[in-house]
């Protein structure tokens, strides 16, 4: 049993033909989230300004690997990203949505996070001696603030277990690095298999 918290998840917005966009007015949370951000994401993307409508998805494919809203796939919904473009390190989080904005012929896409929260206990993390395994703990619970991210930032699948009550290890799917996890995730942990691939981006050796 995992220990989602999913209380800040909206529906999924319903499919719409491919052909006429339907636009919708911007969610609340997420354009406070995107307010606060805006600067930044104007350093980021170039000109950009805040939108009243946007056209919300259920799904995405970046790099070629489908993403997707938590409430539509959950193993598609819970990914690793850059909270921010400069950022060397990936944080887990919850896709709440997936949005699309066109702006002076430029069309942008965003994925609405809430960030997975640090253990609030304390634990020994025995993944921290394996940096370049690349998994560690994290809660199960979610922050309340949205982080909003752009797709042309890193993003991956997450792969992850039961800990322990309310907590989770986890991990980059197709982490940038030589090595790659193979295995089934419901064995124990130290069964899991490691094999050394060639230095080289591994993006395109995802298995999902």
């Amino acid at each position: 049993m995992k220990y989602q918290d999913e209380g800040h998840i909206d529906e999924p917005s319903k499919a719409t033909k491919a052909s006429i966009p339907r636009l919708k007015p911007l969610d609340e949370a997420i354009r406070l989230a995107m307010v606060k951000s805006e600067g930044d994401l104007r350093c980021e993307l170039g000109y950009f300004r805040c939108p009243e409508e946007v056209n919300y998805q259920n799904r995405v494919t970046i790099r070629d690997h489908e993403f997707t809203t938590y409430r539509t796939s959950e193993s598609h919904g819970v990914v690793f990203f850059q909270d921010t473009a400069s950022a060397n390190v990936l944080v887990p989080g919850m896709v709440r949505a997936i949005f699309m904005v066109m702006q002076d012929r430029v069309q942008h896409t965003f994925l609405a996070v809430h960030r997975y929260l640090a253990p609030t206990m304390s634990l020994p993390d025995p993944f921290a001696r394996y940096p370049d395994f690349g998994a560690s703990l994290w809660s199960s619970e979610t922050q309340k603030d949205i982080t909003i991210v752009p797709i042309s930032r890193d993003i991956y699948h997450a792969v992850y277990r039961d800990w322990d009550y309310k907590v989770m290890v986890m991990k980059p799917l197709n982490r940038v690095s030589n090595i790659i996890l193979i295995g089934r995730w419901n064995k124990p942990l130290y069964s899991l298999e490691l094999v050394t691939f060639p230095k080289s981006r591994l993006g395109d050796n995802q298995t999902n």
